[in-house]
């Protein structure tokens, strides 16, 4: 598989979320959907989005936001094409999990007989996306794969231009989001950890 197949495949799961979004968002607002699992479902397309963000982020690094349908338009899809630096990538998918978070149901059995995705799923892929940029960001810091950092391959472009970029505080603030939303699991009385026997399983 190329990589131009790759992120065809994966501007393709970017678009289906969006357009999903497109179509019922405005419906959820006007209050006009009925069913008991709506905002579950929309937690689920939440989820979805950030998942195959994290995919695009731990591949690529600084990435274009989409957040709606885009025409077949050459200058639309240009001016969308536009990389956006990994810290802002990596906030923008712990966005749309916060909204996961906050609309989707927390049984791990939501239907019956099904597994479905949950609030507690969520809060634990938003803590491997936090601990993941704010240790990237960590043990890559004054190397050109940092955004700011001399060398950046987004200093030159002119969307960047006027953007600062103060990493430390990028760093604390995504290693304090992977331990809240660790914590917030944890301290959930439906789950409990596996009590540790000191042994090494050979």
């Amino acid at each position: 598989v190329s990589g131009e197949q790759v992120l065809n495949s994966t501007f393709r799961k970017i678009r289906v979320c969006n357009y999903f979004f497109q179509q019922v968002l405005p419906k959820y607002e006007a209050g006009t959907l009925s069913g008991e699992d709506v905002e579950h479902y929309i937690g689920e397309m939440y989820f979805m989005r950030a998942y195959v963000y994290f995919e695009s982020l731990v591949d690529y690094g600084d990435f274009p936001i989409i957040t709606k349908v885009l025409d077949d338009n050459i200058e639309q899809l240009t001016e969308a094409s536009k990389r956006f630096p990994r810290n802002e990538v990596a906030r923008f998918i712990i966005s749309d999990l916060d909204k996961a978070i906050e609309l989707l149901g927390k049984s791990s059995l939501y239907d019956a007989g099904k597994v479905r995705i949950t609030k507690d799923l969520a809060l634990l892929l938003k803590s491997r996306v936090a601990l993941f940029e704010g240790s990237f960001e960590t043990y890559h810091a004054d190397t050109p794969r940092i955004p700011g950092v001399p060398g950046w391959p987004g200093e030159e472009k002119d969307y960047n231009i006027g953007k600062t970029f103060d990493i430390p505080s990028e760093v604390e603030w995504f290693l304090s989001q992977a331990k809240d939303a660790a914590l917030q699991v944890v301290e959930d009385t439906h789950w409990t950890l596996t009590e540790n026997n000191h042994k090494i399983n050979p």
